[in-house]
């Protein structure tokens, strides 16, 4: 089982790098933090905090992205953050180890579920036992995060294979994929839930954590499919 299919926040300092490799804007009282989009309202009371306690470095820069955009920012740029906190762990092992950082630590964990608003079509109808039905309603416009950039995108596209398979319906993967065309998929979490939250999408496949931040409705899928339950991490192949 490829340990990419159990979600988790990872947390990684890259005080290893060399000082040089360090971004050239920071001063020695900067910290500098490059974090997924989908981290970025969770960390901000942390960092909040961490800011006012009074402890040096005296400066927080703050940046996010995707959590693979943010991984070749730092491989292709040699701008090297003080920590960066991604959604996947194998990020750090297939891109980052040993040059960016030696050591990693997963620090929490998420689940794939659906969000949306009280202004979605059809909200008043879905449910857990019939999402896959809605989704695929021809005025349901439906958005995820594209794979290419986020762990959350390729996630998704996991949960539609592994529905397929939970409800014994083929071809159910293939039809959720094409209700989710290039136009209807971004790079990050902010960028989708805002499409969301503007009333651009009904639905979107993203982490509970980033629906609770946003305040969002959603629904919580069978544990066979979310990705979430770390006793099932066999079975999410």
């Amino acid at each position: 089982m490829h340990s990419r299919a159990l979600l988790a926040a990872l947390l990684a300092f890259t005080a290893c790098a060399p000082a040089a490799e360090r971004s050239s804007d920071a001063t020695v009282d900067t910290l500098i933090v490059s974090e997924a989009a989908s981290l970025a309202r969770p960390m901000r009371a942390v960092l909040d905090s961490f800011a006012r306690s009074g402890t040096v470095p005296k400066v927080l820069q703050v940046e996010h992205g995707g959590s693979l955009e943010l991984a070749r920012r730092v491989t292709e740029t040699g701008r090297v953050p003080d920590i960066l906190l991604l959604a996947d762990q194998e990020v750090f092992p297939e891109l980052l180890m040993p040059g960016v950082t030696s050591w990693y630590m997963r620090f929490a964990r998420n689940r794939m579920t659906i969000a949306y608003t009280d202004r979605s079509r059809h909200a008043s109808d879905i449910t857990a036992q019939n999402w896959r039905h809605v989704l695929q309603r021809d005025d349901v416009l439906l958005g995820r995060p594209d794979p290419a950039i986020a762990p959350a995108g390729y996630r998704a596209l996991l949960v539609f294979r592994l529905a397929e398979s939970f409800y014994q319906e083929p071809g159910l993967a293939a039809r959720l994929a094409a209700r989710t065309p290039p136009s209807r998929t971004r790079g990050n979490a902010a960028e989708l839930a805002a499409l969301l939250e503007a009333g651009e999408l009904d639905y979107i496949l993203e982490y509970e954590s980033v629906a609770r931040a946003h305040r969002l409705r959603f629904l919580t899928l069978p544990a066979e499919i979310d990705l979430g339950d770390p006793t099932r991490a066999g079975d999410y192949g």
